[in-house]
């Protein structure tokens, strides 16, 4: 059985070497302590979201959130490659957040927060920022329960206009669309051929609504390609999801290594 997972101090975790002894606290130390009941002689392994990860031995226990680890090994796994990035557009309810979570454990690696023109969900500053606050938590525990190495990146709402720049520039650009002619797995041929190797990548997901043509067509502007996940029309909340690991098995993201 895989040991635990938690998140502690990126910055102590950074600089943790085999032999030293850390100290997990706050709320996860909590969890360790109190809702795991972790003993004394039990393997536990620590991230800090940005590629470390912790191999120890719980050494002792203090209180009811301190967790004492005899640190065996530290691991730095390498950034991720190719960056698999999905743009969601906001939904409605609880769907928002099972999106979050169910991408971060497949696997993406920066979602970014699309507030489109036919989204129900509508923000100001103080709800947007709120939101973005409930959704960056949502991937963090994903990621811990999934035992990610890297949490994804959430960022702020951004608007169609701000897309281009949230963006960058030398993606591929795949914009789920259900009037789409090609179908993923053609469009995601040159990729699994290894063509288009270490090109990053951008899931592009509509709202309930789907995307407008005027946000299709800026999108072909800065790069995009519509296209189809198949048949069926997919709720806004899973076509994400199911396109993320299309595209993790053609990159070789999902490749078991020794």
């Amino acid at each position: 059985m895989t040991a635990p997972f938690f998140y502690g101090d990126a910055a102590e975790l950074g600089a943790l070497t085999s032999g030293d002894v850390y100290v997990l606290d706050g709320e996860e130390g909590r969890h360790a302590v109190t809702v795991k009941r972790l003993s004394v002689g039990e393997h536990v392994l620590i991230g800090d979201g940005a590629g470390a990860v912790a191999a120890g031995v719980v050494e002792r226990t203090v209180g009811k959130a301190e967790l004492v680890v005899a640190v065996q090994d530290v691991v730095r796994h390498s950034p991720p490659n190719p960056v698999i990035t999905v743009v969601q557009a906001l939904i409605k309810g609880d769907r928002m957040e099972r999106a979050i979570e169910t991408m971060t454990e497949a696997g993406a690696d920066r979602i970014v927060l699309w507030q489109s023109k036919r989204s129900i969900v509508r923000t100001d500053a103080a709800s947007a920022q709120k939101l973005r606050a409930k959704l960056a938590t949502r991937a963090q525990q994903a990621a811990k329960q999934a035992r990610r190495a890297y949490v994804p990146e959430v960022t702020d709402i951004v608007k169609t206009a701000d897309l281009a720049a949230e963006l960058g520039r030398g993606l591929r650009i795949l914009v789920l669309h259900e009037d789409a002619t090609t179908s993923l797995a053609d469009a995601l041929g040159p990729v699994a051929s290894g063509e288009d190797e270490g090109q990053d990548i951008v899931i592009v997901v509509g709202p309930e609504g789907g995307i407008g043509a005027d946000e299709c067509a800026l999108l072909a502007e800065f790069g995009g390609t519509a296209v189809a996940l198949g048949p069926s029309v997919m709720r806004a909340s899973t076509a994400g999801t199911v396109a993320l690991g299309w595209v993790m098995g053609a990159s070789g993201r999902w490749t078991v290594r020794d």
